[in-house]
């Protein structure tokens, strides 16, 4: 069963994406910023486990991946830099 810890972090993360995604919406350059995240997370989720072999990882990029795709016709940029985190992620 996945914790709350494991859930806040996961909140947490996705919401500090989202919020680049909507600097990027803006013009902002954030994409130094996205690397430097997503290397934070990885060392923050990757130790913990939640039923099994599910890590924490994988569903932080699935919701990335979500998202950018529901913002995709509003907000190009936004998408641009979700999936750009996702992709650094899944590396």
């Amino acid at each position: 069963m996945t914790s709350e810890r494991e859930n806040s972090a996961l909140k947490f993360y996705i919401a500090e994406f989202q919020r680049l995604a909507a600097k990027g919406e803006n013009g902002e350059d954030v994409f130094e910023l996205i690397a430097i995240l997503a290397e934070n997370a990885i060392k923050h989720l990757d130790p913990w486990k939640s039923g099994g072999q599910t890590y924490n990882r994988p569903k932080l990029i699935a919701q990335l991946k979500m998202r950018a795709n529901y913002v995709a016709h509003s907000s190009p940029r936004a998408a641009k830099v979700l999936e750009e985190a996702a992709k650094i992620l899944a590396k």
